[in-house]
This record gives structure tokens, C-alpha cells and sequence, in this order.
């Protein structure tokens, strides 16, 4: 049964939603009968209304509630976030900022800091930029947010203040304005960061690289590449030592720094530079004496104690206790496992501890102060080594002269001697050949003639060493001739080893020719290629028992051919087999076996040369007790 709303209801809820019921007199059944159905359709939008108004305050509390849970958490957050923040008023009072930004600045909740305007807490703060200098107020960055200007990430400002509790501090500051909905400005929040510890940081971090790479600088270009003279004394080295020691303590942050260097010989200790910080004289004095007292010590005398040589001897840092002096860090400059020197630290701490990262940064500078040192030693080494090369060169120009000049006239005599020689065995040889000549002359004649063919042997073995004299200048000075021509290899080989049969008709010299070939065409200065030939084969036999074969070979590779000496001498050891073919050197304990005479360490050193003009290559195989086979290959020539 449906229920019937009061009409006294119905006319209260009609009239506060805007409707109006009139009761109309004298009207007739049907329209009271209309009216009432037109009453119950209207409490019908009434009752849907009312429930759609209950809806929406529902919603309406839901939302409250929810606001008022983000409301709570952004509490939480804005409490509990490490950053200062600050709200502002658009006339840059403080509305409101959390308990870091109060830690951040000093101030305590009712203190008169939260009723100052902009002007008294930036004057108050005494507001700074990065280089100290105090900033204008249009450039404070509150005003410029308060100007809409957004300051974020690259954007942000560095500022430093002073706290009331007089705390200097250099704060990273972010943030922007606030804006309503019709792009005005109600006010601005700002983000404070503190950045002093990191600042400091950054400072030493550029301080250390700059002196890093002022000491890197110092490696590659030196100070003063001309160095003369001993280590101790160099003054250039001193000017190195002395900025290193300044860039070293600079890094490390050290009140006072000593480098000592240790002589790899003797191991004696020798003090070289000290740099100290003026604010504390005392500490000064006093590692410039305890340093006064290392000269001349030995290392392992003075630091005798086992805990300090097992450092030393590990290249490893360790502290060196002297009370009432705060201790020195000791650190080893090594190079190759070897202590070069020493670099001693004072922190005027009597109770300092190192950290490991700080240990590390003073173990590197260490070891490139070892560098730098060993660049100016090399330096100094190559200046040594530079001016023996010149005097080295001088002399042997000086020489080369000399000894053109002494075969020229070395050779003017030899050559009237061999002449009156020959003159000598001519007459003699014709007086022997007269019979009436008694039997006692003959014998007489027969023994000078013997002596004049010595004595021509002789002029000839003086004569190849004047040539050789002749021709090592001529090599030094570039003016070795050469008179080129097709020759036949065989052919020059075959005179050289009848000549040297001829000379030495007891000796065993055989020679081996490639099958099938009878010539062998080479351009080439054929009497060169004789004195190469020549010169190996003297060797062979002079260097050899008399009962010992030679061995000549020919043979053909490809384009080239070989031209083999092989002896059964005393060999030579590897280490000898490359210094043969130098000018003037004769290996040692090599003796002549057979014949006379010693040479002057020269023909090798022309062979070699004559060789490679004719682009050939010469060597040596041997083992020492088995003999030697010397060798050069020649290109063969295209008829």
C-alpha cells in the first residue's frame, strides 16, 4: 500500500526547490484529481534529488577523508625530508618551512627569524655567491623566484650565508614560484641544500688534479733539459725536487714535506729539499734538523728497527715515531724494487691517522715524484752520453784524418822499399847465376836472397795494412770507389784461390763449383770482390792448425750466389759473431796458428762494406771448438 507524504512535507520541500502548488477554489473533481497526480510526481524528482544530494555528500566525506590522509603523509614528508624547505608569501615572507630548514638555519620555532620580511633575513643571513662576494638584492634567488623565474637543476644557485649560530655554510638553493589558477603569483618554495662539506671536497679534488697535472707537466717537459753534472749538486734537479715537494704538499694537505734521496750504491742517505708551511715555524725546525741528521746516514743503519726495514724492504709506507714530535709518514720511492729515495710527511697531529684513500693519493704522488726523478736522471744521463757521443765523434773524425794521412805517407816509403827490394833480389839472383862465384859466396848469396824474399813479405803484409788503413777512412768518409762491371764470379774466385795456393803451397785449399755452370755473371768491382775473397781466406788459414783444411764453395740460390770460406779454427763464440764486422775489433783469445802477423781488426769491417755496396748481405756460422764458414751472397746479373 503505498504510503501518502504529508502535504504539509511536500509543501515545504515544493517551496525550498522552487516549486509552487496554488489551490485553486471551485474547481472540479478532475483537476483535484490532476493536481494530486501531479503532487506525487513532483515528490518523486524530490525524493531522487535528495537521494543524489545524500550521494554526493558521501562522496564529499570520502574526499575529505582522503585529502585529509595526504594531507597527514605530506606532513610526514615535508617533516622528514633531509633539504631545507621553505614557503613564502608573494612578498617573500615565511609562511612556512620544515624542522631541516630550521636545523639548516639556526632558528627555533618562536624565534623573531619567521616574522622578518625578505630585506632583514637576507641582511640578516649576509647572502653571498661562490666567490664570497656579497650578492644584490635583485640577484637574492627567493626574489627571482618570486619573479617566476624557476631555478632547477642546471639552474640552481649556489649561496653562502651566515647561520645565527655563526655557522658558515654554502647552501645549493632550488626551487619556483607558486602560481594560482589565473597565472598570478601567491608565492614561492624553495629547496636548501647544504653543499658546504662537498664544496670543500670539489676544492681539494681541483686543487689536487691541478697539482697532479702540474706534477704530470713536470714529468714530460722537465725543467731544464740541459743537466750537468752529479746529482747532488744539479741545480736544475734541485728546481725540480723544490716544486715537487710544494705541488706534494699542496695535494696531500701536509704542514711540512721532505724528500731524501738514497744513493743505489753505497744505499746513503742525502737530503735534497724540504718545503714547510711558515704558520707553523716549530715543526719546521724540526723536521729540517731531524732531516740535517740523515745525511750520510746508511739506510738500514737509521732504520734499523725490524718493523721499519721490513717496510723499507717491502716498498711499503709505515710511521716513523720520534716523541715528542708527532710522527712522520715514511713513504718509499721505488723503482725497479729498489728504494731511490724517501718522501717524509708531517700533519703536525700527534695522534693522526691515515685514511686508505689518503694512504693511496700519497703512495701515487709518491711514486710520480719517483718518476719525475728518474726523467731528469735519464736526462741528465742522456746529456752525459750525448756529449761522449760528440767528443766520441770528433775523435774518430780526427782519427780517420790521421790515419788517411799517415797510409799516404806511410805508403811513399814502403813503395821505395819494395822496389829497392826487388832491385836487391834481381842483382843477387844474377851473381848466383856466375860460376866463378866460390862455393862459400854462393851460399852467402843464397841465405840474403832468402832474407830479401822475408823482407818482401813482409812490405807486402805492411802494404795490405796500410790499404786496409786507406780504405777504413775512405768508408768513414763515404768515398770508397767502386769500378763496376759484368764479371764472372767463378773466374774471380778461382784467381783469388790460386793466389793464396801460391802463397801457401803447404796448405790443403780446395774449392767447389756448381755442377753444370761455368759462369757466373755478377756486376761488380772485380778486384774488391778478390780483397773480400782474399781477406776470408787469410783468415781461414792464419786462424787454423797447418794441418788443417780450407774449404772454398760456390753454390747458386734463386737469384743469388753464395761464396762459402770454411776453416776448422778455434770458432767463435754468438756473442762474438755480430762484433767481428766492427771497425778495430779483434775477438779476444783468438791466436794465429799458422803464419805471422796480426791485423788491425779492419778487413771484416771493409769486407762488410764492399758487400753491401754491391747489395749483398755477408755472415758467419760457427760453434766454438768446430771452426767457422764465412759467407756473402752477390745478385746474379742479367747478361
Amino acid at each position: 500500500m503505498r504510503k501518502c507524504v504529508p502535504c504539509g512535507l511536500i509543501r515545504k520541500l515544493a517551496t525550498s526547490l522552487g516549486f509552487t502548488i496554488v489551490r485553486k477554489a471551485n474547481k472540479d473533481v478532475t483537476d483535484s484529481v490532476q493536481a494530486q497526480h501531479s503532487a506525487e510526481a513532483e515528490v518523486q524528482v524530490l525524493r531522487a534529488r535528495i537521494a543524489e544530494l545524500e550521494q554526493r555528500e558521501r562522496q564529499t566525506q570520502e574526499e575529505l577523508r582522503y585529502l585529509e590522509e595526504q594531507t597527514s603523509t605530506l606532513e610526514v614528508v615535508f617533516e622528514t625530508i633531509t633539504d631545507g624547505l621553505a614557503v613564502y608569501d608573494r612578498n617573500g615572507d615565511l609562511v612556512r618551512s620544515n624542522t631541516a630548514f630550521k636545523n639548516l638555519m639556526g632558528v627555533e620555532e618562536q624565534s623573531d627569524y619567521h616574522q622578518m620580511n625578505m630585506r632583514q633575513r637576507g641582511e640578516l643571513l649576509r647572502l653571498r655567491d661562490e666567490a664570497d662576494s656579497a650578492l644584490a638584492p635583485e640577484r637574492w634567488p627567493l626574489r627571482r623566484m618570486l619573479s617566476e623565474e624557476v631555478l632547477a637543476e642546471e639552474g640552481a644557485v649556489d649561496v653562502r650565508i651566515t647561520t645565527q649560530t655563526g655557522r658558515e655554510l654554502q647552501l645549493s638553493l632550488s626551487g619556483g614560484p607558486i602560481k594560482k589558477r589565473n597565472g598570478e603569483v601567491s608565492g614561492a618554495v624553495a629547496i636548501y641544500r647544504n653543499v658546504t662539506e662537498r664544496r670543500i671536497i670539489e676544492q681539494h679534488n681541483s686543487e689536487v688534479l691541478q697539482a697532479l697535472l702540474a706534477m704530470a707537466e713536470v714529468l714530460v717537459q722537465g725543467i731544464d733539459q740541459s743537466v750537468t753534472g752529479d746529482l747532488q749538486t744539479t741545480s736544475s734537479l734541485t728546481r725540480v725536487l723544490q716544486r715537487l715537494t710544494r705541488l706534494s704538499c699542496s695535494i696531500l694537505g701536509c704542514q711540512n714535506i721532505s724528500l731524501t734521496l738514497v744513493d743505489a750504491e753505497s744505499n746513503l742517505l742525502y737530503p735534497v729539499t724540504f718545503f714547510g708551511s711558515t704558520e707553523t715555524t716549530h715543526s719546521v725546525n724540526a723536521m729540517q734538523q731531524w732531516q740535517t741528521t740523515l745525511a750520510g746516514q746508511h739506510l738500514q743503519t737509521y732504520f734499523s728497527e725490524p718493523d721499519y726495514l721490513r717496510a723499507l724492504e717491502d716498498g711499503q709506507s709505515f710511521l716513523l715515531k720520534h716523541e715528542p714530535l708527532p710522527p712522520y709518514l715514511i713513504i718509499p720511492m721505488s723503482v725497479g724494487g729498489l728504494t731511490m729515495g724517501l718522501m717524509a710527511l708531517d700533519f703536525g697531529d700527534p695522534v693522526y691517522s691515515i685514511t686508505p684513500d689518503d694512504m693511496a693519493l700519497a703512495e701515487a704522488v709518491s711514486k710520480l715524484s719517483m718518476l719525475v726523478l728518474e726523467r731528469e736522471r735519464l736526462l741528465q744521463d742522456r746529456a752525459e752520453a750525448h756529449a761522449k757521443e760528440l767528443a766520441l765523434l770528433d775523435a774518430n773524425q780526427r782519427m780517420d784524418e790521421f790515419l788517411s794521412i799517415a797510409s799516404h805517407e806511410l805508403r811513399t816509403p814502403l813503395t821505395t822499399i819494395n822496389g829497392n827490394i826487388q832491385l836487391a833480389k834481381r842483382r843477387v839472383k844474377g851473381l848466383l847465376q856466375v860460376e866463378e862465384i866460390p862455393q862459400s859466396s854462393h851460399e852467402k848469396l843464397e841465405l840474403v836472397q832468402d832474407l830479401l824474399n822475408r823482407a818482401e813479405r813482409q812490405v807486402q803484409v805492411q802494404n795490405r795494412l796500410v790499404g786496409d788503413l786507406l780504405d777504413a777512412s775512405r768508408v768513414q768518409a763515404n768515398r770508397l770507389e767502386l769500378h763496376m762491371g759484368i764479371y764472372d764470379l767463378l773466374a774471380i774466385v778461382h784467381e783469388a784461390v790460386e793466389d793464396q795456393q801460391a802463397a801457401w803451397p803447404k796448405r790443403s785449399i780446395s774449392i767447389s763449383d756448381p755442377g753444370g755452370v761455368f759462369r757466373i755473371p755478377v756486376y761488380a768491382d772485380a778486384d774488391r770482390l778478390i780483397q773480400v775473397i782474399t781477406n776470408f781466406m787469410t783468415n781461414a788459414l792464419k786462424y787454423s792448425a797447418s794441418d788443417k783444411p780450407v774449404a772454398v764453395m760456390v753454390t747458386i740460390q734463386d737469384q743469388k750466389v753464395l761464396v762459402a770460406i770454411q776453416d776448422e779454427g778455434p770458432g767463435l763464440a754468438p756473442q762474438e759473431q755480430m762484433r767481428i764486422w766492427e771497425r778495430f775489433y779483434r775477438a779476444p783469445g783468438i791466436t794465429v796458428q799458422s803464419g805471422s802477423g796480426v791485423g788491425l781488426g779492419l778487413g771484416l769491417y771493409i769486407c762488410r762494406t764492399v758487400i753491401e755496396r754491391h747489395q749483398g748481405e755477408v755472415g758467419i756460422e760457427s760453434e766454438q771448438g768446430r771452426g767457422a764458414t764465412f759467407w756473402f751472397t752477390l745478385p746474379i746479373a742479367q747478361e
